[in-house]
């Protein structure tokens, strides 16, 4: 299942960064596992694990549990363990045999992969729970074809239901935890204007991970 989530993984981001440069998706998904999990994970291992996993081998992609976590997230899944969930063994068995298919038939491939994209469809449709950005927090919805398609729906996620919020913070607002740990992260808008959130996430609107909050943004753009 981890090579599956590997490609699941960097095809987002492809779409996400609008680029087929894999070390630029590559450093994409270095830097959101370890702004996740706060453990490194390097471009180049994600690297090889992708070229692993498209050509098929045989051979098992193995990630570290916070890796596969991260990713899962990244794909908009709450860890690893929903992930596997949602995706059934036969669905598992369909892309693999593919994988091996590859260089023999593309004719098969081709028709397979229709196989599995409906598979999928039919299963994110009726097992998968949505939401949607609302204003400033994110509010469940049902499923809209044209949501998904303009990029406003997303799998639902408890966690950033309960907290992820985007507020206006002033000088007096408490930035950080006592150990030093971030409880506001930034991000600009379509706009270009700088916003601010209670949790770690991507921007609802621009897609774009969102970053630690600093001295120097509280000085520059909240207290100035």
């Amino acid at each position: 299942m981890y090579n599956q989530l590997i490609l699941d993984a960097f095809e987002k981001a492809k779409h996400k960064l609008d680029t087929d440069k894999i070390t630029h998706i590559s450093r994409e998904l270095s830097e959101f596992i370890q702004g996740h999990s706060n453990e490194p994970y390097g471009e180049r291992t994600l690297r090889d694990h992708y070229n692993k996993a498209l050509d098929g081998s045989e051979e098992t992609v193995h990630l570290r549990t916070f890796a596969a976590d991260a990713l899962s997230v990244y794909l908009g899944y709450s860890d690893y363990s929903e992930y596997k969930n949602a995706h059934s063994p036969s669905i598992e068995k369909y892309v693999t045999e593919i994988s091996r298919l590859k260089k023999r038939n593309r004719v098969v491939i081709i028709c397979s992969l229709i196989v599995i994209l409906g598979l999928l469809l039919y299963q994110v449709l009726n097992k998968q729970h949505w939401m949607v950005w609302d204003n400033d927090h994110y509010v469940e919805s049902k499923f809209d074809i044209k949501k998904l398609n303009l990029g406003l729906l997303k799998i639902r996620d408890d966690n950033l239901i309960d907290n992820f919020r985007k507020i206006e913070p002033t000088c007096n607002y408490v930035f950080f935890n006592p150990d030093g740990s971030p409880r506001v992260w930034y991000g600009k808008n379509i706009k270009k204007d700088y916003e601010y959130f209670t949790s770690f996430d991507e921007h609802p609107e621009t897609k774009k991970t969102l970053k630690e909050i600093t001295q120097y943004i509280i000085d520059n753009h909240i207290c100035k």
